[in-house]
């Protein structure tokens, strides 16, 4: 048979009892009653093997035996405050490390604001942040190496944790003096004879626009491919070319020579929180998560909204 090994409450109520000499004043201080007091005790005893109080002039007083014990209960308790304080420490301070990959847009647009955020009401949280394509951020989440991926709704995955908030689309981007910066919607044929600056045809933003087309009888073809919707935009306003990126990257307000134009039909796009379903998320983890949601449905309401071509 395994040995007892003394319950806490047994050596609080011993610690106390050393200090104040009563059962009684150790129920009271406790605020317990006298006869749980008088049990722990019984109950320690028998564990140890050995009595630890005897009365004495109306007190209890601690045998030779008790008083050797004093170091290692003093141990024990100093281990307990340890522990609790580290788990205050988590609890309260979110100290500990989230891993987050991102894509570039959602990096540049909603990553900032949310780390503000959590930084802001827990300054101790270190936070680690890769820039990182689609099909590598799920695959880093699968093995365990991200915490969290911030991606596009646009792969599925089985083994993880989808979490879709907020919702946008796709849109056009023309630069003043092109021959379709007044238009106030564009659709895939009229950009036949246009160059196009946009994603790369095989990337999965790519085929959901290839997509698009495909049902419009149109084919998507970009004259320049970049990978990066801030590298896209710049590419858009310097080279005069029309391109194709998601609404919510123009919220930065970087390309002032750029008009936004809906595109017809639309191509929708929602941010998507990626997860392991096998691993439970940290509380640190947790934390971000819920604040990285926030953001984005703040400024992104769930219902997309009619969009007004918008002049630049």
């Amino acid at each position: 048979m395994a040995p007892y090994s003394p319950k806490l409450r047994e050596l609080i109520a011993f610690r106390t009892l050393l200090r104040t000499g009563s059962a009684s004043e150790t129920a009271r201080v406790l605020d317990v009653s006298q006869p749980a007091i008088s049990k722990s005790l019984r109950q320690l005893e028998a564990s140890l093997g050995f009595t630890l109080f005897e009365r004495i002039g109306g007190r209890l007083r601690p045998t030779p035996e008790a008083e050797l014990l004093v170091p290692a209960i003093d141990n024990v308790f100093a281990a307990v405050s340890v522990l609790s304080a580290a788990g205050q420490s988590i609890r309260d301070e979110r100290v500990g490390q989230v891993t987050v990959g991102a894509l570039p847009t959602l990096a540049h647009v909603f990553l900032p604001t949310a780390i503000r955020a959590v930084t802001q009401r827990h300054p101790k949280m270190r936070i680690s942040v890769q820039i990182l394509p689609t099909r590598q951020i799920v695959d880093a989440v699968q093995r365990g190496a991200l915490d969290l991926g911030l991606v596009h709704d646009l792969i599925d995955e089985p083994s993880l944790r989808v979490d879709d908030v907020g919702a946008s689309a796709m849109c056009a981007v023309v630069p003043r003096g092109h021959p379709l910066h007044r238009a106030t919607r564009i659709a895939a044929r009229d950009l036949r004879d246009h160059p196009l600056v946009s994603f790369p045809v095989q990337s999965p933003i790519g085929q959901r626009i290839a997509a698009a087309f495909a049902r419009a009888s149109e084919s998507f073809t970009p004259t320049i491919e970049v990978s990066a919707s801030t590298a896209l935009c710049a590419t858009a306003e310097h080279c005069g070319m029309i391109g194709i990126v998601e609404r919510y990257v123009l919220s930065l307000g970087w390309w002032p020579g750029l008009r936004i134009v809906p595109l017809s039909p639309a191509i929708p796009l929602r941010p998507r929180i990626l997860s392991a379903r096998h691993r439970p998320l940290s509380s640190t983890a947790k934390f971000f998560r819920d604040e990285y949601r926030q953001v984005v449905a703040n400024l992104l309401p769930e219902k997309v909204q009619p969009v007004v071509a918008q002049e630049k």
